[in-house]
């Protein structure tokens, strides 16, 4: 019965053994496990710490201690701060950073908006801008064209100008040349006169005496007949005027207040009334006619 009990006992210390050490392995090999994982967490820790601002205007990066992030808690004879200070501090540093990121991220949003309204006012203004460029090119198409005809027009007046200067110095001569035949005009009236004069006193002495000469001055006829190729005309007597008109007698001819010319009688037809005479060209002053009248 001791021995069954004994062996019991033995065999229960050789299990719990083998357990014991299955345990220690077990243990072992998750210290092992959780001590990379807190060497990589800390590893992890301090390049977030030194890649996060200590605030939000800072340059300055969050800086933990190497030890702070091993001690969980305070032992009398260990290091007097724990891990939460500076994870504490780690968290508010990141939540700062997070909430300059989130608005940074707004502002970049607006100013992605504003850049693309922006742009396209940039656009509608390049597109603005080209026609306005278009514009600016006819418009100085147009002012070149208008200049050139202005320079045309200006070249043509320059031409009218000197052209009229020429006329006014011509017609400036030309008026002299008139005022001075006016004076010769009205010289040679005078002189034209007097030989009229001189010649009416020729004709008066020149005209037959005796009782066929013997005309009284005033109307004498009308012309009824004109032949300036042949140089005669043909004039009517009035009524009780026969034997008043004899050859060789001169008459003048006229129509209303102008002188004609004059004739000189050839032929006399007393029974028919009427008078040939020859035209004296020396002293027509225009075509006879018709109609026109007889005077002594």
């Amino acid at each position: 019965m001791a021995k069954n009990i004994v062996l019991i006992a033995l065999v229960l210390t050789l299990i719990l053994s083998g357990v014991s050490v299955w345990f220690a392995y077990s243990l072992f090999t998750q210290r092992e496990e959780l001590k990379g994982r807190t060497q990589k967490l800390e590893a992890a820790i301090h390049q977030v710490a030194a890649n996060t601002e200590q605030g939000e205007n800072s340059e300055k990066r969050v800086t933990i201690p190497p030890d702070q992030l091993k001690t969980f808690k305070v032992k009398p004879d260990g290091p007097q701060q724990t891990m939460d200070q500076p994870l504490s501090l780690l968290v508010a540093a990141t939540a700062s950073q997070m909430q300059s990121l989130l608005s940074t991220r707004a502002t970049l949003e607006e100013t992605k908006r504003i850049l693309a309204e922006t742009q396209e006012k940039l656009a509608k203004t390049e597109s603005d801008l080209s026609a306005s460029q278009a514009r600016v090119a006819d418009l100085t198409a147009t002012v070149a064209a208008r200049d050139n005809t202005i320079v045309e027009k200006e070249s043509a007046i320059k031409v009218l100008e000197t052209d009229i200067a020429r006329k006014d110095v011509e017609l400036a001569e030309k008026q002299r040349s008139i005022e001075d035949q006016a004076v010769e005009i009205e010289v040679l009236n005078t002189a034209n006169s007097d030989k009229e004069v001189r010649i009416a006193e020729l004709e008066e002495k020149l005209r037959p005496k005796g009782p066929e000469g013997k005309v009284k001055p005033g109307k004498q006829g009308e012309l009824v007949f004109v032949s300036e190729d042949w140089n005669f005309v043909i004039f009517a007597l009035p009524e009780n005027m026969e034997g008043e008109v004899s050859t060789g007698l001169t008459l003048m001819v006229h129509r209303a207040d102008q002188l004609v010319g004059k004739i000189r009688a050839t032929t006399v037809l007393q029974e028919k009334k009427l008078v040939i005479a020859e035209i004296l060209n020396d002293f027509q002053k225009m075509s006879f006619k018709k109609g026109d009248g007889v005077l002594y």
